[in-house]
């Protein structure tokens, strides 16, 4: 079979290109190259193309101005264009078109998406998968153009599913599990910069708000560090950037730490800048790790404090202390390493007074400050009250309230308030 895998386009105030790294279509062709001939489109684009603000959106209307100062200046399409996805289905002929949704309040382009396949030939199965559609199936299954939505990220189930379609005709959400092991996602060969890697997947905490564990499962599971090694071996520039994508890597410390050591051998023939951006859990790092991340060539430590209140951190099921978080900035600024540190923002049944001593904590110490306003993850834990609200506002960039004591204002005003105090930081910070 044909089958064309797609990487949507977005539309957002903004985006972050470095993490556009599309792992999980990546490693879906990878098994799917056995029998089957597979490309993948990616119809994302760093450029921003203004589009019109979604009316659902028109509450930011009067921040939304050019040079007013720390927040964003319209609303954008991120896209290669229209034509790309119409010349690739001409040329390439698909059997099946697969779409990945790596969040929800992106339905909308991924609808557009399917909406063009159907047009282009209405017998092309389109089906959605990603981090998105398990965590928000409901979401898709609303939109007529999507034939399949697949859950879990069991590769070799998934594969099953693809060439068995004929099967499931009367099954619109398909379960393919979370699978007993796990391999290496990289983007070599895809990507200039970063090389990212996903080596390990599932998560056995329970923060309540994560999506993590209801996508990959409660199962740490570990890719294999050889594999890892000999994607090294062969990369011979004399400066690399390396980017992990994972979200528990250092829950194992003996799996983490050879993997460092991995990392420190290959910086003797390359220049290596090292970096977590999806974060590494402050607990589970000590002095030791920090040196060892400092000399594999860590630039950057991307922390989650979530709340600075014990309070806030029990209600999310975050039991890590802030006499820990303090131990890790501080051997971070005595190793020379810069840091951002993340707090949540507005979340259900928290007082907004929690989240301003939070604020004031955290202006107190040597980092960066990373703001995330509260948003639902899974259709599983939208609190009742907003299970009216359209998905497209379940973002951070959208500044909408889940906590009866915000507005949108007040978000605005603590967005602003944060970028203020990083201006003031020391260069090396910023």
């Amino acid at each position: 079979m044909r089958i064309l895998l797609i990487a949507p386009c977005i539309s957002d105030f903004y985006s972050s290109p470095k993490r556009m790294s599309h792992l999980g279509l990546i490693s879906l062709k990878n098994h799917l190259d056995k029998g089957h001939t597979v490309k993948i489109l990616n119809l994302y684009s760093p450029k921003a193309r203004k589009r019109p603000l979604p009316k659902e959106f028109s509450y930011l209307n009067p921040y939304l101005r050019p040079n007013t100062g720390f927040f964003f200046s319209g609303y954008n399409s991120y896209t290669k264009g229209p034509g790309l996805l119409i010349k690739y289905l001409e040329e390439f002929r698909p059997d099946i078109a697969g779409i990945s949704a790596f969040t929800v309040c992106y339905y909308r382009d991924i609808a557009e998406i399917a909406d063009s396949i159907k047009t282009f030939d209405a017998n092309i199965p389109v089906i959605v998968g990603g981090t998105g559609a398990m965590a928000f199936p409901g979401t898709f299954e609303k939109i007529s153009s999507i034939d399949y939505i697949i859950k879990g990220n069991n590769l070799n189930n998934i594969k099953d599913i693809i060439e068995n379609l004929h099967s499931c005709k009367n099954q619109r959400i398909i379960d393919s599990g979370t699978g007993e092991n796990w391999e290496m996602a990289c983007n070599i060969g895809y990507t200039r910069y970063p090389l990212s890697f996903v080596m390990t997947r599932g998560c056995p905490n329970r923060c309540s708000f994560c999506s993590v564990y209801d996508v990959s499962g409660r199962r740490f599971l570990k890719s294999g560090l050889d594999t890892f090694q000999s994607a090294l071996k062969n990369m011979d520039k004399k400066r690399l950037w390396i980017n992990f994508e994972d979200d528990n890597i250092s829950i194992d410390r003996e799996y983490f730490d050879k993997l460092l050591s991995i990392l420190i051998k290959h910086g003797e023939k390359s220049e290596i800048s090292l970096t977590f951006m999806n974060g590494l859990d402050f607990a589970t790092l000590d002095e030791y790790l920090i040196q060892r991340l400092k000399k594999a060539g860590l630039k950057y430590l991307n922390l989650t404090l979530a709340s600075a209140s014990s309070y806030s951190r029990a209600m999310l099921n975050r039991h890590q202390s802030r006499v820990q978080y303090e131990n890790i900035i501080n051997f971070a600024k005595k190793y020379s390493i810069d840091s951002i540190t993340y707090f949540i923002c507005g979340i259900p049944g928290n007082d907004i007074s929690s989240d301003m001593d939070t604020l004031k904590y955290l202006s107190g110490k040597d980092t960066l400050i990373g703001f995330s306003p509260f948003y639902p993850v899974s259709e599983k834990r939208i609190p009742e009250k907003y299970r009216c609200l359209d998905p497209v506002l379940f973002r951070g960039s959208a500044m909408q309230p889940f906590n009866e004591q915000y507005t949108s204002q007040k978000l605005i005003e603590i967005f602003r308030n944060v970028c203020l105090i990083n201006s003031k930081r020391p260069k090396t910070l910023k």
